[in-house]
């Protein structure tokens, strides 16, 4: 049973599985934005000139999208010169990978040994093996750190695009 669903949660103990929720869909809705806006940049610079011979496929996985804006960015042309800032920033969006697979597909359970709540998240994880069921465990202020540092870091994502757009008058 997940927290939400529980009617025997003391208010405390639903304020905390609410708050778990909120940042999940936080950290979520923060990497769904970059991956929105590696898609824009796909999109918008395959029709430049300079870049209509790098058009390829549209990227569906974020981590295709990071290998387009790559290509594109390290092409002779006039984003050139913004691959010092947006390279660094590509590659720490790896570093926020795991963290949004779990909690976007994890089971999100709220557990309360000896009046400490805990939070679970459960998810099957396919290995050479077979599929196997993987638990972490997390402490509110972890999820609150993790969603901290993914939203800045979608800040930063788009205050680069909003320059870039800006300096080439794109919407």
């Amino acid at each position: 049973m997940t927290p939400d669903t529980s009617p025997s949660l003391s208010p405390e103990i639903q304020q905390i599985a609410d708050q778990a929720y909120f940042l999940r869909g936080k950290a979520i809705g923060a990497y769904a934005q970059i991956e929105f806006v590696l898609a824009d940049m796909c999109l918008q610079f395959w029709e430049w000139p300079a870049y209509r011979h790098l058009k390829g496929q549209f990227p569906i996985s974020a981590a295709a999208r990071v290998e387009a804006v790559t290509v594109l960015f390290k092409a002779t042309g006039p984003l050139a010169k913004h691959w010092k800032v947006l390279e660094p920033l590509l590659a720490q969006l790896k570093s926020y990978e795991k963290h949004r697979h779990l909690f976007a597909h994890g089971h999100l359970m709220l557990a309360n040994a000896n009046c400490t709540p805990t939070l679970h998240f459960r998810i099957f994880i396919q290995s050479k093996d077979g599929v196997g069921r993987h638990t972490e465990n997390w402490t509110l202020s972890q999820m609150e750190s993790i969603t901290s540092d993914i939203s800045a870091y979608a800040g930063r994502f788009g205050l680069l695009l909003d320059r870039i757009y800006a300096e080439h008058r794109l919407t």
